[in-house]
């Protein structure tokens, strides 16, 4: 099966709690053309690694596990949506409702488990700070509306399961 690889400049930090999903997790985006790194969440709760971080990458998009305890993690998800306002961010749980209830405060792309590469991709790319980076400054709204949609469009790429966009 041949697949096409993406154009992704900025870093995928990955946020998970089992060693093993996030390695196969970093595989799978490094086949489909991504550049990413592992982390955990007792790293992000020490300011240091995360200020470290952030100081050595402009921006990127975090994919982020949301384990139980719940509350713990979406308060240590938002603290970092917070200090990190360049970043993107993908939430994946297994519980959605329950995240979302938590995540009051400017709610990521939200993954339930298990989900598909592409839909990480697409997640991925709606997350990117750069997805939507068209100049607005002296544009009429319906040209600004129409460039909006194009890019939309582009970004929103449906595959077959097992193919990668």
């Amino acid at each position: 099966m041949e697949r096409c690889r993406v154009q992704f400049s900025e870093l995928v930090v990955i946020v998970e709690s089992s060693s093993d999903v996030a390695e196969a997790l970093r595989s799978l985006l490094a086949e489909a053309g991504f550049s990413a790194a592992i982390t955990s969440h007792d790293k992000l709760a020490n300011s240091q690694r995360l200020s470290s971080l952030l100081a050595a990458h402009e921006a990127g998009v975090f994919l982020w596990d949301v384990p139980p305890p719940l509350d713990d993690h979406a308060r240590l998800l938002q603290h970092v949506q917070r200090v990190a306002p360049g970043w993107g961010f993908v939430a994946m749980t297994t519980n959605r409702n329950a995240v979302e209830k938590r995540l009051l405060w400017k709610p990521p792309e939200l993954l339930e488990k298990p989900f598909s590469v592409a839909d990480a991709i697409g997640a991925l790319h709606r997350a990117s700070p750069q997805a939507l980076d068209i100049p607005t400054e002296k544009i009429p709204w319906q040209v600004y509306a129409r460039r909006l949609h194009r890019r939309a469009n582009e970004l929103a790429c449906v595959v077959p399961v097992g193919k990668l966009c």
